[in-house]
């Protein structure tokens, strides 16, 4: 709330090194969630590694060289995690609002899914050279990602996309959202053959209703970084207008992977996997806003974020918040004082 009311960059800094440093402490020590014990038998266990990417495969065997075990990559995932964080928030003087929303739902559950949470962390870093039209670095950033997670995959083309004037990016992303949506069951019938064990194992989960809290989610997000840059468009300064115009269209992005919602709900992680880049983006932007035109663009974050814990509270899926008292730090404080 302090932030918003506007302050200098020095005391908006030093405001965030405490939130930063719990961040980092919850996620970089976690030591339980729903697929630790899963990940953790697949740092000791060559066999049942074979389905993951070979990035992962080879960051373990890089860790398991020097001693380390499973929690070395939950570390370097919140050391990555907050270098992102500070690395994309250069200028910004909301610093916390971005730590707050992160910790709120669903983002914090991303400490659940270990290669997504690196994969993306990659992927968002890799904006930087596409700022800078560094394609051959924004490719090789690109593979690094999938091949801790293949779904990266999905966002090599952005580089193409984002270098067209606005016009013309959101008119190609309109028409191929529409022709990816009649060609879906074709795209889910090939990833099924492609990738036979893992499509078919979320395929055989139908989306139920929960596809329109996907919908509805992903509405608010576009229309959130839309009505930002209706208010802040003629007020941004020359330099900062590459970034913004980036991070503005990666938001937008994955709207091309809506219809495939329909068949595959696994694709909901892509509309998942910007909301950091949301939050970046409003963030930076708040410095060209006046205080009302801040609080409603919280309001606007505030929704979606609302919409996915009520349906965590009406489900009584509260273990998704015990896994985040599980620390090796707490542990350890209980265990010795």
């Amino acid at each position: 709330m302090l932030e918003l009311t506007g302050l200098s960059k020095f005391i908006s800094r030093y405001l965030a090194v405490t939130p930063l440093f719990f961040l980092f402490a919850m996620v970089a020590f976690n030591r339980d969630n729903r697929d630790y014990f899963n990940y953790e038998r697949a740092f000791y266990d060559e066999y049942f590694r074979d389905s993951f990417e070979p990035g992962y495969g080879l960051l373990i065997e890089v860790l398991k060289s020097i001693g380390l075990g499973h929690e070395g990559i939950i570390f370097i995932a919140g050391s990555l995690l907050i270098v992102t964080m500070l690395r994309m928030l250069k200028g910004s003087l909301n610093v916390n609002l971005v730590v707050f929303f992160y910790c709120a739902f669903p983002l914090i559950y991303d400490i659940n899914q270990t290669r997504n949470l690196i994969m993306y962390l990659v992927l968002v870093l890799a904006l930087i050279y596409v700022v800078e039209n560094k394609k051959i670095k924004f490719y090789l950033m690109m593979l690094t990602a999938a091949s801790f997670h293949l779904i990266g995959l999905f966002y090599i083309p952005f580089y193409w996309f984002s270098k067209w004037d606005r016009k013309k990016f959101m008119r190609v992303l309109k028409l191929t959202t529409i022709t990816l949506g009649i060609g879906a069951p074709l795209v889910i019938t090939g990833l099924s053959l492609l990738f036979p064990d893992k499509a078919g194992y979320y395929l055989n989960r139908p989306p139920g209703y929960g596809i329109i809290l996907y919908f509805v989610c992903a509405i608010f997000d576009y229309f959130t970084v839309w009505w930002v840059d209706k208010k802040i468009g003629l007020n941004i300064v020359e330099d900062e207008k590459p970034r913004m115009e980036v991070m503005y269209r990666f938001v937008w992005f994955p709207v091309i992977s809506l219809p495939f919602l329909f068949f595959f709900a696994e694709f909901s992680r892509i509309q998942r996997n910007v909301l950091l880049v949301k939050y970046i983006y409003c963030a930076i932007a708040m410095k060209y806003m006046n205080i009302k035109q801040r609080l409603i663009t919280v309001f606007l974050l505030l929704i979606p974020v609302s919409i996915y814990t009520f349906v965590v509270f009406q489900y009584r899926q509260f273990d998704l918040y015990n896994y985040l008292d599980e620390n090796f730090i707490k542990y350890y404080l209980d265990r010795y004082f």
